[in-house]
């Protein structure tokens, strides 16, 4: 899995260089603000970059982020699939990360029919079969 990554600056200490930093997700978030000079209850920061499968904003939480990192490296949903599906069954950030772990993921299928027909065991809410883009 390629690693999911986010630069983070801390609003009050931009200025400085221990301000910000690169982080791979999921990271403790604590030892992520107090290494950017962040309070552990501070929201003051700003992801100004980032290398994800998908669009965040420079407010997204990070806590939102970690979560929904976590749930994809739990997955066997390949991270570079996450755009497409998130597109079409999650309209937001808060959504993919309540909906992830429901998802069983086939790939390379034509229809439901034959992940149905090589599996036994009692499925998920929601499937989907992706024959990739």
């Amino acid at each position: 899995m390629a690693e999911m990554k986010v630069f983070v600056i801390n609003l009050d200490e931009q200025e400085k260089d221990t301000g910000c930093a690169w982080f791979t997700l999921p990271y403790n978030i604590e030892a992520l603000k107090q290494s950017i000079g962040l309070p552990p209850d501070s929201d003051r920061y700003l992801i100004s970059d980032y290398d994800f499968p998908f669009e965040i904003l420079q407010d997204t939480d990070l806590d939102l982020l970690n979560n929904i990192c976590l749930a994809i490296s739990e997955s066997e949903i390949p991270p570079e699939d996450i755009p497409a599906i998130q597109r079409e069954w999650f309209p937001n950030l808060q959504e993919l990360e309540a909906g992830l772990c429901n998802v069983t993921y086939h790939r390379n299928c034509s229809d439901m029919e034959e992940p149905s027909e090589r599996t036994y065991q009692p499925v998920r809410p929601l499937q989907m079969c992706w024959s990739g883009m």
